[in-house]
């Protein structure tokens, strides 16, 4: 009975794995969440994107973005652009 509920110390528990997997599908940013996150219509983010102007990738035809990715990339464009620290 022990040898089913045990694990190794090198692995996570099952528990544990779903509150990471939910936890990296919720920094996942939709179009909707994106767009009012910076303050631009959802075509607008959808053009950025596309344009390659945003750090987003695309899920079926869905463009995401991932939030921690985001704040970095807006961090140097903060930087890049105003040559200062933000």
């Amino acid at each position: 009975m022990l040898d089913r509920l045990s694990y190794s110390p090198m692995t996570t528990p099952p528990a544990r794995r779903k509150k990471n997997t939910m936890q990296e599908q919720s920094s996942l940013m939709t179009v909707k969440e994106l767009s009012a996150y910076l303050k631009l219509h959802p075509l607008t983010v959808r053009k950025l994107a596309q344009d390659g102007q945003l750090p987003a990738f695309k899920i079926g035809r869905q463009w995401h973005v991932k939030r921690d990715v985001l704040d970095a990339w807006i961090e140097r464009q903060s930087l890049q652009h105003f040559g200062g620290s933000a």
